[in-house]
Formats: structure tokens, sequence, C-alpha cells
């Protein structure tokens, strides 16, 4: 695997990826001082059942439009994945649109902001569906420009409607919907993927190798839901709106984290699946894998001290009291962007099995001890149980995959940068604001001083592109 494709696909997928990540972290001072933490909570609730409904309606079928585009040579089998998988998309948008409806009238409940929704979760599938499309055909310029273009349509409307409106909760929903609508048309208008909707096209054969690829990874993905979401749903039902309110304020920060990881891990993904035609997994793609370690860890530990300033600056809001719960939350982000790149593993050599076992693992442990000390532990159950659970998969994941190949990561400097990381907690959110000051210098020295090759080459990089 060419790590230089790796860091160029990253730099492009960072950029595209701001509409949905970074957007949420550049608004949290808006929050704190404009959203109610109930109405934060419950918005927040309603992406869970989005996150956890989106793959099991539309069968993760984005993977396996990546797989056998990148992987098919014929330009007549690639025109069906296309046209066969966008008409499965537009099918299952019909189905999810006419089964809520008729399940909210059966359960003759008013669920608030239903229409919203409804239309958030087929804005995001379809979204989300059209620019792995866009992967898949190289065309990551277009990637990037819709990714920006969304950011900016989200992000000002957010700004108008909050600030200006005084809208609250729907301009949550109407922000977020309009973002997503605005990347579908400019990448359609691009891609033309409505176009190839030829009958000669669309191939139930092509839909079913599709679907028995991606199918396991539906489980794998519902059962990450169990680690990821659950927790949300538990707060909810059990603490109600404004507790989940206070938990979604402080894992903004992890987002970034969060944010970061999904955009390297998605080109981590596409290089795997590419070399594995040549050379499989190879020592570049372990030495890959510690680095990625490395990074993240030296973004948490200038993070941590940087974090509990911005609480000390939000101090007479409602959301202050939230300032216990993101170490757990950074630190849970982190286990599981690896987590996600062992997964990259079962991919190549076709083992996704795998991925849903080690994450079924991983949930029922999260699930659990979630369950067992919600009512004695309140929100710090749900942080401790996703970290378990997490580890868990993490643990389990690299025990199969070494069944199957030789990948074998060097633990010393992780372990030891856990327990810097872990000191850093202890002192920041204990001791006065003037030494998280000088904590966030020292770290960021040392952060420095420990990635100077790195940053050396960075920004030559950089100097060589301008």
């Amino acid at each position: 695997m060419e790590s230089k494709q790796v860091i160029k696909k990253t730099g492009l997928y960072f950029i595209g990826n701001l509409s949905s990540k970074i957007l949420a972290f550049l608004l949290v001072p808006i929050y704190a001082f404009y959203i109610k933490k109930e109405e934060l909570g419950y918005f927040d609730y309603t992406q869970t059942i989005m996150n956890v409904a989106v793959p099991i309606v539309f069968c993760a079928i984005w993977e396996a439009i990546l797989k056998y585009i990148l992987q098919e040579d014929s330009e007549n089998e690639k025109n069906k994945v296309l046209a066969t998988s966008c008409i499965f998309s537009i099918f299952m948008s019909i189905v999810l649109i006419i089964g809520t409806y008729i399940y909210n009238g059966l359960l003759n409940k008013k669920i608030s902001s239903l229409n919203y929704i409804v239309f958030m979760i087929i804005s995001y599938a379809l979204m989300f569906i059209w620019q792995y499309y866009s992967r898949a055909l190289g065309e990551n310029k277009i990637y990037v420009l819709t990714g920006i273009i969304g950011t900016l349509i989200n992000f000002t409307l957010n700004i108008i409607l909050i600030c200006g409106f005084n809208k609250g909760l729907n301009a949550l929903f109407i922000s977020y919907i309009a973002g997503n609508l605005s990347i579908i048309i400019i990448l359609e208008s691009r891609l033309k993927i409505l176009k190839k909707l030829d009958l000669k096209y669309i191939d139930i054969n092509t839909l079913k190798k599709m679907l028995v690829f991606s199918l396991p990874l539906v489980l794998n993905l519902t059962s990450t839901w169990l680690i990821t979401g659950f927790g949300r749903f538990i707060i909810t039902e059990k603490l109600g709106d404004a507790e989940n309110g206070l938990y979604a304020f402080a894992n903004k920060f992890a987002l970034v984290i969060s944010m970061l990881g999904s955009v390297i891990n998605m080109a981590i993904i596409e290089e795997a699946l590419i070399s594995a035609k040549k050379e499989g997994i190879g020592q570049s793609f372990i030495k890959t894998i510690e680095n990625l370690f490395k990074i993240f860890q030296s973004i948490m530990l200038p993070a941590v001290p940087a974090i509990t300033i911005f609480y000390y600056m939000i101090k007479t809001t409602e959301y202050y009291s939230s300032i216990s719960y993101f170490p757990g939350l950074l630190l849970y982000s982190l286990i599981m962007i690896m987590t996600t790149s062992f997964g990259t593993v079962f991919q190549v050599i076709n083992k996704t099995k795998y991925q849903f076992i080690t994450t079924a693992l991983g949930s029922v442990v999260t699930v659990l001890t979630a369950v067992l000390f919600i009512e004695k532990s309140g929100l710090y159950a749900v942080i401790y149980a996703q970290l378990l659970g997490s580890a868990v998969m993490l643990i389990s994941r690299y025990i199969f995959v070494n069944k199957y190949v030789s990948f074998k990561i060097n633990w010393i400097p992780i372990l030891a940068m856990l327990c810097i990381y872990i000191l850093l907690n202890i002192i920041c959110l204990n001791l006065p604001i003037w030494i998280c000051i000088i904590a966030l210098i020292l770290s960021s020295i040392f952060i420095i001083i420990l990635n100077k090759s790195f940053i050396i080459y960075a920004v030559n990089f950089v100097k060589r592109k301008l």
C-alpha cells in the first residue's frame, strides 16, 4: 500500500468530510449559549436513530458500491453496479417514508418533528451513497467541493435560524437537511448517476452479489450502534433529554477526533482494497496503523487542557457540568478509530464475518454494563460501558486478525502515551486554570518534539505543492 496515496486521499477527505463532523465542533459555542440542553439532547437522539436506521434500511449498500466499482475493470459491470444500487436506494427511500408513517399511524402517537426526522434520515442516506459514488469513480475534487458547500450551507443556516430567528430545534433539522441536499444535487450534476438508470444495466444478480457482501457489514454496523448509540438511547429513556444534551455537548469534542479518524480510515480502506490485489497485508500497513495510534494520541494530549480551558469560558452556561465527561469520550473515540482500522484487514482478506462477531462481543459488553449501572452511576455508566465495549472489540479483532495474517503491533509506546493522557486529565480537572495553561504549553512542546520528523515532512510537502 502506498503511504503517499493514503496521505493524499486523507487530505482530500479531511476537507470533504467537514460537513458531517467538524461543523458540530464549530457550533459548540452557539449551542452553549443559544440551544437548550433538552433540544440538543432530542436532536442528538434523533440522529442516533438515523445512524442505526440507515445501514439497516439501505443494507449498507455503499460498502459494496465502493468495493465493486474500485475492483471492476469492465465499464459495463461498473454501470451495472451504479444503476442497480441507485434503483435500490430510491426504492428503499420510498419504503422508509411509507413505513414510517404507517408505523406512526398504527401507534396513534404523535412523534415530535416527525417530518423533519424522516427527511433528515433520507437526505443523510442518499448523501452518503452519492459520496461513495464519487469516491468509487475517483471524483475526489467534486467530493471535496460538495463537502465545503454543504458545510457552508449548514453552518450559515444554523447561525441565521438559531441566532437571528431563535428557531432552536427546528433550526438544527432544517440546516442539516439543507446541507445534505446541497451535496446530493451537486454530486448528481457532476456524476449523472440518474442518467445511467437504463434497464439493460439494472441486474438482479449484481444486486445479489452486492448484498451478499454488504449484509454482514449491516450486522456489524448495527452492532456498532449498540456501542456508539445505545448509550444515547438509554440516557434519553432513563435520564431524559436534558442529560442526553449534556452528553451530546461533551461528545462534540470527541467528534473532532472521530472525524479525523474516519477520513484517514476512508483512505486506508480504499488503498487496502486496491493494493490487496497485489500484495495483501504487509509491514507497511502495520506501520501505518502504529503511526495512527501515535498521531491521535498526540492530538489528544494537548486537547485535554485546551478543552478544559474552553469549559472555564462557558462556566455560566448549563453545559459546564459536562466537563467531567469529555476525557472518557475522547479516549473512546480513539479506541473506535483503531478498531475500525483493524477491521479493514477483515475486508481485505474477505473475512467480514469477523467484523460482526467482534462488534457483537463489544456491543454485548456495552449494553450489559450500561443497563446494570445506569441507575447508580448515571451518565458515567454509559461512558464506562462504551470504553469497556470498545476495548473488548479492539482486543478481539486483534486476536482474530492474527489468526489469518501476521499483524503484530508494538503496544509499549501506545500504553505509555495512555498513562500520560490519564495523568493530564487528573491534573487539568482538579487544579486551577493557570495550571491548565501551563499543561497546554508543555504538552504541545512535547508533541512537537515527539513528531518532529513527521512535522518537517508535512511542511516540506506543503512547500513543494505551493
